[in-house]
C-alpha cells in the first residue's frame, strides 16, 4: 500500500514527448498530498573534448561549443519552468514542485534509475525523447530504464493520452492486485472511473491434418467458465479495495472478453477504441518468472502502445 504522502519523479529532456508527459501527469495526478520532482540529467560537453579544444587551432570551435552548451541550458531551464507552471495551473502548490537539473554522473539512464531509488511513488517518462529514431518503438533511454527498474513503478507516456478513464488489467495474480491497490491509493476519492478488465485467450490448438480446432471448443468453453468463476471473485476483492479507498459504485465497472489471440493486443485495442488513456498493469502476472523484470503481456503493451500512458506497478 502507498504512503499518504506521494512523490513522483518526472524525467524530462525538453522533447515533445516530455511535454506530453507533463500535460498528462498534471491532468491525471491528484494535487493534494502530491509532490512533483521535474528531473533532468544534463549532458555536458565531455572533458576530453574540451582538452582537445585547448589547441589554438580549435579556439573558435571551443567558443561555439561553449555557447551551444549555455544556450541548451537556457532552453532547458525555460522548459522546466513552463512545466512547473502547468502543475501550478492544475492546482498544485508551488512548494510541492521541485526542479532538479544535474550533470551526468554515469549515464542518462543509470542516473535516472539511481534517482528513483530515493523514495518515489513512481517514475514518469516519455517513451521516446529528443533522440527519437524512426522505426524504434521504444526509445533507448526509456528501454534501459524499464529494464533496470525491477522494484520501482513506472509510467510510460506515449503520444497524448486521454486522462479520463483508467483500465486496470486483471488476471488474478498478486501483481494485478498490486495494480488495484496502487490505483486505489492514488485516485481514491477522485472522480476517476475505473474499468477492471480481463481477457480470455483462444486455445488455438487445431489438428495438424485438417486445421480444424472445433474439437477443442468444448474444452475451451469449460476453461473459460472456470476462469470466469475465478475472476468474478477477483473482481469482488478488487472492487472492495477500491470502495474502501473512496471510489463510488458507479465509478467502477468490470469487463471480461473471450476468445482473444493476444492479451496485450486486446488491452491496446480496448484503449484505442474507448476513452481509456490510462492502462495500469502489474509488472508480472500469473506466469511470473523471477529472471524477468517485466511480464510478457506488460512488455508487449509498452512496445506497441499508442496515445496511452502505461503504468507498470512493481
Amino acid at each position: 500500500m502507498l504512503k499518504e504522502k506521494r512523490k513522483f519523479l518526472l524525467a524530462l529532456d525538453g522533447s515533445d514527448q516530455s511535454t506530453a508527459a507533463v500535460d498528462y501527469m498534471a491532468a491525471m495526478l491528484p494535487s493534494r498530498g502530491t509532490e512533483i520532482v521535474l528531473f533532468n540529467v544534463l549532458s555536458q560537453i565531455p572533458e576530453a573534448l574540451w582538452d582537445l579544444m585547448k589547441n589554438p587551432d580549435y579556439e573558435d570551435w571551443a567558443a561555439k561549443m561553449g555557447n551551444m552548451e549555455k544556450e541548451n541550458l537556457r532552453l532547458l531551464k525555460n522548459f522546466m519552468d513552463q512545466s512547473s507552471k502547468k502543475f501550478v495551473d492544475a492546482g498544485f502548490s508551488e512548494d510541492a514542485i521541485d526542479i532538479r537539473i544535474q550533470n551526468r554522473v554515469v549515464g542518462l539512464a543509470r542516473d535516472i534509475v539511481a534517482e528513483t531509488k530515493k523514495g518515489y511513488t513512481a517514475l514518469a517518462i516519455g517513451r521516446t525523447g529528443t533522440g527519437k529514431h524512426t522505426g524504434l518503438l521504444l526509445g533507448s533511454i526509456a528501454s534501459k530504464i524499464l529494464g533496470a527498474m525491477a522494484k520501482e513503478s513506472i509510467c510510460l507516456v506515449v503520444g497524448k493520452p486521454d486522462p479520463r478513464e483508467i483500465l486496470v488489467a486483471m488476471d488474478g495474480s498478486p501483481g494485478a492486485m498490486k495494480a488495484v491497490d496502487f490505483v486505489a491509493n492514488l485516485f481514491g476519492g477522485t472522480s476517476k472511473e475505473i474499468v477492471l478488465f480481463h481477457a480470455m485467450r483462444h486455445l488455438a490448438f487445431p489438428f495438424m491434418d485438417t486445421g480444424d480446432a472445433s474439437p477443442m471448443k468444448e474444452i475451451e468453453e469449460m476453461l473459460w467458465s472456470e476462469d470466469q468463476e475465478v475472476m468474478e471473485q477477483v473482481f469482488e476483492d478488487a472492487k472492495a479495495r477500491l470502495f474502501k479507498a473512496g471510489f463510488q459504485t458507479a465509478q467502477v465497472r468490470t469487463k471480461i472478453i473471450k476468445g482473444v489471440n493476444s492479451r496485450a493486443a486486446s488491452l491496446i485495442g480496448k484503449v484505442k477504441t474507448n476513452v481509456y488513456g490510462t492502462l495500469v498493469v502489474g509488472r508480472t502476472g500469473v506466469s511470473q518468472v523471477d529472471e524477468f523484470n517485466i511480464g510478457r503481456v506488460s512488455n508487449k503493451v509498452v512496445h506497441h502502445a499508442e496515445n496511452m500512458a502505461v503504468w507498470i506497478i512493481a
